[in-house]
């Protein structure tokens, strides 16, 4: 499979953004973003769910993008430390990143226009890199709105802890304190992990909150909830693995130990019964490495799935795969190291939304 690397000269009118990574540079000293665009057949899927192309993947273009690093906040910390730069997710084109020091950055890798957003005062852990960001569109009001509330990890000597914080970009270019009125006097009602990613759908960022899906309406400026598919009594032991934003609905990837993966897709966004199994792939693949060892279980995870229903996968440390579900045969696309061995990912389209204006 074709592997292209570019610094963002090609033709953008003729590949479908994708994916944003992120990894550590050679020396540790930096973080390191890059852009994987889709290339292929097909026709473009409904653009009001995800510019991304209907047919077969062929090509992936690879482009290193220029992140803002000249900024205080985001520079190496002392003696080698790594700079530490974590992606929250995107929304239309506009990417929520975290860095080192208690800042977030706001950045459209397109236009390489970037806000940096001022802290507020309020504190819910020891630092606020601990908090849970993401970035979400109002469109009542044509704005986009950070939220940040604090992730399963606050330290209860902060308080309080019943309450998000809203940050409006475009309309008052300040934060301002919502109080949450589920968590009554006392301990945040919600439990996301510590620097969990989150997934855009309809403009709303959605994250793992364990027993439910937890996601952030800007226009309403609340949190709210959604149920995982209903799996109980089906006689499998299903592990929800991750939310997954497949074909422009709230998707979600689960897998049985040893048997196989599953994607679900919400086909009605907000609506519970509409949960739907798009596929299974199966958990055992032939070892990526050419070992003559039998097929081995191997933790993979969706990225994307085409309309003809071949999902491109990725597998740790050994990069992205192209799975034909009606043969059962893996296409495997040869990487340069730094890039299998990223970080963090999230979808991410390319935009003209500036976060200066």
């Amino acid at each position: 499979m074709e592997v292209i690397s570019g610094n963002g000269d090609q033709n953008k009118n003729q590949y479908y953004q994708g994916i944003l990574l992120s990894s550590v540079s050679e020396s540790r000293s930096s973080t390191v973003f890059w852009s994987v665009v889709y290339g292929g057949g097909g026709e473009e899927e409904d653009s009001d769910k995800c510019c991304v192309g209907g047919g077969d993947i062929t090509t992936l273009h690879l482009t290193k993008l220029d992140f803002p690093d000249h900024l205080d906040a985001v520079k190496p910390g002392v003696n080698g430390a790594t700079a530490a730069c974590r992606l929250s997710n995107s929304c239309h084109g506009l990417v929520c990143v975290v860095v080192s020091r208690d800042t977030v950055v706001i950045w459209n890798p397109s236009l390489q226009e970037y806000k940096v957003i001022p802290m507020s005062s309020s504190t819910f852990s020891s630092s606020s890199s601990d908090d849970i960001f993401g970035i979400g569109y109002d469109s009542v009001t044509d704005d986009y709105k950070i939220v940040r509330f604090p992730s399963i990890h606050c330290d209860s000597e902060h308080s309080p802890r019943n309450r998000i914080e809203v940050f409006s970009l475009k309309k008052t270019n300040s934060w301002k304190t919502i109080q949450d009125s589920r968590g009554g006097h006392g301990d945040f009602p919600y439990l996301v992990l510590q620097h969990s990613r989150a997934i855009t759908v309809n403009g709303r960022p959605h994250w793992n909150e364990d027993t439910n899906i937890l996601y952030f309406d800007a226009s309403q400026e609340c949190l709210g909830e959604m149920s995982w598919p209903e799996t109980t009594g089906m006689g499998t032991g299903l592990v929800i693995e991750s939310l997954q934003q497949l074909r422009g609905w709230l998707g979600v990837h689960m897998s049985e130990m040893w048997s196989h993966h599953e994607l679900w897709i919400m086909k009605e966004y907000g609506v519970k019964e509409s949960w739907t199994r798009l596929l299974r792939i199966p958990a055992m693949m032939p070892e990526p490495t050419g070992s003559p060892n039998a097929d081995v279980f191997l933790p993979l995870e969706p990225f994307r799935v085409t309309r003809d229903g071949n999902v491109l996968l990725k597998l740790a440390h050994h990069g992205f795969f192209l799975y034909n579900p009606k043969n059962g045969t893996y296409k495997k696309f040869n990487l340069p190291q730094e890039i299998t061995s990223y970080i963090e990912d999230i979808p991410y389209v390319e935009s003209a939304v500036s976060p200066l204006k």
